[in-house]
């Protein structure tokens, strides 16, 4: 799911934690409410509904344990 060279992509989030090292990304909840985690297992967990944006700088860890039927995001990454 990462990328560094800039772009989009649609789908979810992988439910064990991960980070991309050289690349921002920023996730917009097309569908469904999410609760994920961000930082490493002890990080903060957010409720994110329809229409919310998350931004993660490079290097800062994500998951989405558990997440409804149908979840959809949209995630882009900064070129450069």
């Amino acid at each position: 799911m990462g990328r560094t060279g800039g772009g989009a992509r649609r789908g979810g989030v992988f439910t064990y934690h991960h980070y991309h090292s050289t690349a921002h990304e920023v996730l917009g909840i097309v569908r469904v409410t999410a609760r994920p985690a961000f930082g490493c297992e002890s990080g903060v967990t957010l409720v994110l509904e329809t229409g919310d944006v998350a931004v993660t700088v490079a290097g800062v860890g994500q998951c989405n344990p558990g997440v409804g039927e149908g979840f959809l995001v949209v995630g882009a990454y900064l070129r450069g």
